[in-house]
């Protein structure tokens, strides 16, 4: 089974605001600590797929910066940053896109063949040709044009740090593409966001 994690974090600094904050609303909603310096809200809506759900974060973010995180393994993460009422920042890095554009070219060349079956030389060659294409560059980049790292300072986060795995060149040579989500969370300091949902049981972590 594939890790799916989500959850609003906020700075330990801000907890009576936030817990006051979301006192009212329904159970949807609840808070509870992820580590020594960070708070984390779990809610039903995981994804934030609702207008409603979205605009109730706005409102939330009114008492303090809110950082959306989410990570599902075999599709994708990303984060969005919320502060006083508005969307600041956001990030979404699909592990999909890549896989669709392999399936299309391997369909292409070899339609006889299963694309998940190619060999190893096969399947580097075309995924060089891929990263290649300007329609896969465009689309890739595309995914960063709203980061806006230095929204991260509202956290107290280092943002050269951040900006030093965000360059696309450095992405590039990554091994593994999960690589980069782990070291976001390590310079963020939220490595304990692994597994976490609406499911969990933060009092027995």
């Amino acid at each position: 089974m594939s890790e799916f994690t989500a959850g609003i974090l906020f700075r330990n600094t801000k907890l009576k605001s936030v817990q006051a904050a979301v006192q009212p609303l329904s159970e949807d909603f609840r808070t509870g600590s992820l580590n020594e310096d960070w708070g984390v809200i779990l809610l039903k809506d995981e994804y934030l797929e609702s207008p409603e759900t979205v605009e109730t974060v706005k409102k939330l973010s009114e008492a303090a910066p809110l950082l959306h995180f989410h990570n599902a393994e075999d599709h994708g993460w990303g984060y969005t940053i919320f502060n006083e009422g508005r969307i600041t920042a956001s990030l979404y890095l699909s592990y999909e896109m890549e896989d669709r554009f392999f399936l299309d070219l391997a369909q292409q060349k070899y339609p006889d063949r299963n694309p998940h079956q190619l060999g190893e030389d096969i399947t580097v060659q075309l995924c060089e040709e891929i990263k290649a294409m300007p329609e896969y560059q465009e689309q890739f980049t595309r995914q960063f044009k709203s980061l806006h790292l230095d929204q991260f300072r509202l956290f107290q986060v280092d943002v050269d740090d951040l900006e030093g795995i965000f360059d696309l060149e450095y992405i590039d040579q990554l091994e593994y593409s999960q690589d980069l989500v782990e070291e976001f969370k390590g310079i963020v300091e939220i490595q304990e966001m692994t597994w976490i949902n609406f499911e969990t049981d933060l009092d027995n972590q």
